[in-house]
């Protein structure tokens, strides 16, 4: 699931939402014809991006917790939302109702109170929605920064490895010079025993031949 277009989504709805209840604090103090058609195009902006966001979360497979709550409240927002939703809609298209009215007394006195209360749950369910993608987005950046690091390390195991080997290399070479005194040591000793196998004729014609020498 991409994690950025489900931030941007929350991003731009949180907005959206927020500046209805600017536009509405606006239109308290002041009956402005022009804003109360902004407040209309607004709305049904919001109500369109709750229908995509819901859509879009719960029909994917690897959503994880928050965003599916989030998702299922989004989508309760939109259901509840789509009866003032087509009374909205009703000012740019004439073939929609005007007006409803609905056998629930309460839902025909308190319409307004239902609906702020709707975008107020809609926009604070989704700014911690937003902080919690933020917060997974820091976590997946450090570990990719981890994940950098190590070839660094293997680098630098590489490099004592080599380092290793050079100190290996030196001390064979070392093990082949003793060898090779063993050798001259071993080729003395035969040299020695060879005298000692000389007789005393032997010995007394050789001091002959040096003398005369």
């Amino acid at each position: 699931m991409n994690r950025r277009f489900e931030k941007s989504l929350s991003q731009v709805l949180s907005v959206v939402v927020l500046i209805l209840f600017i536009i509405t604090i606006i239109s308290s103090h002041a009956s402005i014809f022009a804003v109360n058609y902004i407040w209309a195009i607004g709305f049904l902006i919001a109500w369109v991006l709750m229908l995509v966001y819901a859509i879009y979360i719960l029909f994917q497979t690897n959503s994880y917790g928050l965003s599916i709550f989030t998702a299922i409240i989004t989508a309760i927002g939109f259901g509840v939302l789509s009866v003032p939703a087509i009374l909205v809609l009703a000012r740019f298209i004439p073939v929609l109702p005007v007006g409803l009215n609905f056998n629930n007394k309460f839902l025909n006195l308190n319409n307004q109170f239902i609906l702020y209360t709707v975008l107020i749950v809609i926009y604070f369910i989704h700014i911690l929605n937003i902080i919690k993608l933020k917060n997974k987005r820091e976590e997946y950046k450090v570990y990719s920064d981890n994940e950098d690091n190590s070839p660094i390390i293997n680098d630098n195991l590489e490099e004592n490895n080599e380092d290793y080997d050079i100190i290996t290399n030196n001390t064979d070479d070392k093990t082949v010079f003793v060898s090779d005194i063993d050798q001259e040591v071993e080729y003395n000793t035969e040299k020695v025993d060879f005298v000692e196998e000389l007789t005393d004729e032997d010995l007394e014609l050789m001091e002959g031949e040096d003398n005369n020498g």
